[in-house]
């Protein structure tokens, strides 16, 4: 079965053909919020990975330099609570953990 979407993945919960999928927190507060889904419908079981953004970056397009700025520059906005304020605006119910370090 292919799955290309995440109103797939809603569309198989909803007619019972699976028990439960794999998301992305934000996808699940979207649902909630638009009224995709009643906001008990549906919750979340567990975490996978607590850091809600991850930069995918090759080592070999980027020397180690610059990938160390990248993360000093986001662990910055986070301590400067540029993070928070992003995440209260859009994902006012959804806590915003610690961003891990990529080295």
């Amino acid at each position: 079965m292919e799955i290309r979407s995440h109103e797939d993945k809603l569309a198989l919960l909803e007619s019972g053909r699976v028990d439960a999928v794999l998301e992305d927190q934000t996808t699940l507060y979207h649902w909630q919020q638009s009224g995709q889904v009643q906001h008990n419908q549906y919750q979340q079981l567990l975490v996978v990975y607590q850091n809600p953004v991850y930069f995918g970056i090759s080592r070999q397009s980027i020397a180690e330099a610059q990938a160390i700025q990248l993360d000093e520059a986001w662990q910055r906005l986070y301590q400067q609570g540029r993070l928070q304020q992003i995440r209260a605006r859009y994902l006012p119910t959804l806590p915003l953990p610690e961003p891990a370090a990529i080295h």
